[in-house]
């Protein structure tokens, strides 16, 4: 497992690929635009789940379960200010979680199962159409890497349990995925407030 660092956790709205510097402002103008049309949020990040399945997990997550409604409103809206830009977004299935770690693709099926045999000890499993996930809040007494900050300056050290599952979204951050043989950096190229 290659745990995410826990300064760049977030919910990512779209993944846009690569992207020339005239879609680049545009995405910019279109968040600006999203943001000026929503206002912040509470969010509540509780459960762990994987992707694709809990028999061949790839990607291990945090489920958001309060600000989900809003925070696929705000998806939509950028979405759509990104279409009248003309830049196509795939607006298909949206599971809004904070990505805490990835299983390299030479992970064997052992390797696999131990993963998932970990996350069903920590409680019930749900399998919802995107993935696997836990129904119920995270505890001090879980072990993972990373916290739940996004953008609100809360997040906790590596290995640690987050301190609080609940934060209230004020931005949203236009940021460039670089991989690195550390994995993803991110960077950011524009925050806007959410303003309403």
């Amino acid at each position: 497992m290659r745990w995410v660092r826990a300064e760049p956790l977030h919910v990512t709205l779209c993944f846009l690929g690569d992207l020339g510097a005239a879609q680049i402002d545009l995405v910019i103008a279109a968040a600006r635009d999203a943001a000026a049309s929503s206002r912040g949020f509470d969010v509540a990040v509780a459960g762990l789940g994987v992707f694709p399945n809990a028999r061949r997990p790839r990607v291990l997550w945090a489920g958001v379960t309060d600000g989900g409604v809003e925070l696929t409103g705000l998806r939509s809206e950028l979405i759509g200010h990104l279409a009248r830009g003309g830049l196509a977004v795939d607006d298909s299935h949206f599971t809004p979680h904070v990505t805490l770690g990835r299983v390299g693709p030479d992970a064997s099926r052992a390797d696999c199962e131990k993963i998932a045999m970990a996350i069903e000890a920590r409680g019930d499993i749900a399998d919802p159409r995107a993935g696997s996930m836990m129904n119920r809040p995270l505890r001090p007494s879980d072990s993972f890497a990373g916290g739940g900050g996004l953008e609100s300056g809360t997040g906790s050290a590596m290995g640690r349990p987050p301190r609080s599952s609940r934060f209230v979204a004020r931005k949203l951050t236009v940021m460039e995925s670089v991989l690195g043989r550390e994995g993803s950096r991110y960077v950011v190229i524009e925050r806007s407030a959410l303003s309403r």
